[in-house]
């Protein structure tokens, strides 16, 4: 992808043996989440195959819910936190010349799904409720979005260093720009 951005035409050699390595490995769909966000950014994936991530999750009390953002790490929270707002947003960024990776997935582009594994224990309650923030966003019915946003907005403003840093984490660093 960062070739095909620097303009280096599809038949060049790397982009091939690229191209190769990525389909061998399973394709775009079976890359992490993180690589699927920043496709996401650019218009070469689709946000509805991302989980969700509501808002509303800032709010959650911290002394007595069972999960809430104190529960992760500092790292994880800071990038979690970030990340609130790039999935509520949903922002794909127009580029010069737009690149199409449609053949890097290797069931079709108009096949993929996003699904977490099914274990068939507590686990899988993700999925169901995954499903559900899904159906809840179509709707446009996501309660306390503008809360949960704004509290979002307001824990980074207090914890973001001057200069945009976070302690050198590089995902909540990107995530907040």
């Amino acid at each position: 992808m960062d070739l095909q951005l620097l303009g280096v035409p599809t038949t060049d050699p790397a982009l091939i043996r690229a191209k190769t390595l990525i389909l061998e490995k399973g394709g775009i769909s079976k890359t992490r989440i993180f690589t699927k966000l920043h496709l996401d950014l650019i218009g070469c994936y689709n946000w509805r195959r991302l989980p969700s991530l509501p808002p509303w999750v800032m709010l959650l009390p911290n002394n007595f819910f069972p999960f809430n953002i104190y529960e992760l790490s500092s790292w994880v929270r800071s990038s979690t936190v970030t990340l609130l707002i790039v999935f509520d947003r949903k922002p794909v960024f127009e580029i010069e010349q737009p690149i199409n990776l449609d053949e890097l997935y290797l069931e079709g582009v108009n096949n993929v799904k996003w699904e977490l594994p099914k274990n068939g224990d507590w686990s899988d309650i993700f999925n169901i409720l995954d499903n559900g923030f899904k159906i809840a966003e179509m709707l446009n019915f996501i309660p306390f979005r503008k809360e949960g946003i704004k509290g979002a907005e307001k824990w980074i403003l207090e914890r973001q260093e001057a200069t945009g840093n976070w302690g050198g984490i590089i995902p909540a660093m990107l995530n907040s720009l």
